[in-house]
C-alpha cells in the first residue's frame, strides 16, 4: 500500500543501499503478529522478509496489550481511532466517530479536496475525494451529523444502523496497515 511502501519500505531500503548494503544481502523484519498470519506474503523468502513476532515471540493483540498496560504511560488511543486520522482504509463507521469527536481533524482533507478535485493525470474529471465509496470530507460530515449510526468502540459489535450503508467494511485496516513490497 502506498503508505506502508512511501513512509516504510523506501526509506528503509534507501537507508541500507546508503550505507552499502545490496539486495539480498540482508532481510527485513516485518511486524506482523501470529494472529494476524494470513496478512504474511506468499513470497516471503524470495523477497528476504521475515516475521518474527510469528515465528519467534509468538506475539498476539491480547499479548501486546498486557506488555502496554504494564508500562508507565499510556498513549490513550481508542483502538477505533489508530495511526492514521483519514486512512481511506478505515470503515465509515470509523470516520462518522471520529468527526463526530473531533470535527476539526477534518478541516485538512476538506481544504485538500476544495484546493485540488480537478487534479487529475486521467482525464476523467470527476472530483477527488478522500473516503471510500466516492465519499467527500464533506459527505462524511453530512451523513455523521445526520445520526442514525452507533459510535465505533474498541469491541467487536454487531451494530444495527439506520442509514442503509455498509459502515464497517474496512478494507484490512482493523489493526494496522498491509505490507507491500
Amino acid at each position: 500500500m502506498h503508505c506502508t511502501r512511501e513512509l516504510k519500505t523506501r526509506p528503509m531500503t534507501k537507508y541500507i543501499r546508503s550505507i552499502g548494503w545490496g539486495k539480498g544481502s540482508y532481510h527485513t523484519a516485518i511486524g506482523i503478529r501470529l494472529d494476524e498470519i494470513d496478512r504474511m506474503d506468499a513470497s516471503a523468502a524470495e523477497k528476504g522478509l521475515i516475521y518474527p513476532l510469528v515465528s519467534t515471540v509468538e506475539m498476539t493483540k491480547p499479548r501486546i496489550n498486557r506488555f502496554w498496560a504494564a508500562q508507565p504511560f499510556r498513549l490513550n488511543l481508542k483502538g477505533y481511532q489508530g495511526n492514521c486520522k483519514w486512512c481511506w482504509k478505515k470503515s465509515l463507521r470509523k470516520h462518522f466517530t471520529l468527526i463526530t469527536e473531533n470535527p476539526d481533524q477534518y478541516d485538512f482533507p476538506e481544504r485538500m479536496e476544495k484546493l485540488y478535485a480537478k487534479v487529475n493525470p486521467e482525464g476523467d474529471y470527476c472530483d477527488r475525494v478522500f473516503f471510500r465509496s466516492n465519499k467527500s470530507t464533506k459527505d462524511i460530515r453530512r451523513l455523521a451529523a445526520g445520526g442514525g449510526f452507533t459510535p465505533a468502540s474498541d469491541d467487536a459489535v454487531v451494530y444495527d444502523d439506520q442509514l442503509g450503508l455498509d459502515l464497517d467494511s474496512s478494507y484490512g485496516c482493523s489493526d494496522s496497515c498491509e505490507i507491500e513490497y
